[in-house]
């Protein structure tokens, strides 16, 4: 068994203010569950909706790779592997940046990253009516499953919840637990969050671990939340409304396993042929 908290917040533009939330949420965490093994923030949560930090300047840059060390020296500090949402990342000032998921261990050494492959490009019906993701970010292009101390982690983000056949390549890569930090829009989170969630997780067999953001932003755009622990069954193990905190659960990878034996999907795929008449 082993243990994983999950930070569900309202980031808001202001990349100071949500460090320090993050520190302070650090730090409460480790005096009240000394246990966790695996962090996990949500998407975006340094900068949501902050512009300056995608643009082509040095400056942005430079926060980008600030942002990146003060998660490296809170993984380090409390001793805990971190899979730190997502954050903008590029090499050099003229390209736009991926929504990039680094992953920490104990030491604070960045140990894997993945950056986010499917953006997202749709018009739903809230207040900001169209996202486009792909107009300040670039697309990834590679799978990422990583060993951690809860097992064998297959990383992903958001938008990604609606592709699943990356996840059954990551079941393939040898995935035993899901993540998908996000920041669903109110109206396709109550829609579709926990169904994509408990999906994701039984047709893989596979723990699922979404952490999200929550709440009306500085932008007025609204996140639907519901951070949640899904089992490999297909049960919410445990779930947050739409309050800010730590959700906090284990993880037994016996039932992972056994699972699997019962039920062993992955071999039971069939080969198809397409025809059309």
């Amino acid at each position: 068994m082993s243990t994983v908290a999950l930070l569900q917040m309202t980031s808001s533009t202001d990349i100071a203010v949500n460090l320090e939330t993050v520190s302070e949420a650090f730090r409460q965490l480790a005096e009240q569950h000394p246990e966790v093994d695996l962090v996990l923030l949500p998407e975006n949560w340094a900068s949501y909706g902050n512009r300056d930090i995608t643009r082509e300047s040095r400056q942005s840059l430079e926060q980008q790779r600030m942002i990146m060390a003060h998660v490296s020296a809170l993984a380090r500090r409390y001793r805990r592997w971190l899979i730190a949402g997502t954050i903008p990342f590029k090499y050099n000032v003229k390209q736009k940046p991926w929504a990039c998921c680094p992953v920490f261990d104990g030491g604070g050494r960045l140990v894997a990253e993945y950056r986010k492959i499917h953006l997202f490009d749709a018009i739903i019906s809230d207040r900001h009516n169209r996202y486009q993701e792909s107009a300040t970010y670039c697309h990834g292009s590679t799978l990422t499953v990583v060993s951690t101390p809860v097992g064998r982690v297959g990383l992903s983000v958001c938008y990604d919840l609606r592709f699943p056949e990356q996840y059954q390549r990551l079941r393939a890569m040898g995935a035993e637990v899901l993540v998908a930090p996000a920041a669903f829009t109110r109206p396709t989170g109550m829609a579709h969050w926990e169904l994509l969630n408990r999906a994701r997780a039984v047709e893989n067999a596979c723990y699922m671990l979404a952490p999200a953001q929550v709440g009306t932003h500085d932008d007025g755009r609204q996140t639907w939340g519901h951070s949640m622990i899904v089992e490999p069954w297909g049960a919410v193990q445990a779930c947050l409304a739409d309050e800010t905190g730590w959700l906090v659960g284990q993880i037994d990878l016996a039932r992972v396993h056994a699972m699997r034996q019962t039920m062993p999907n992955q071999e039971h795929r069939i080969q198809t042929r397409q025809r059309s008449q």
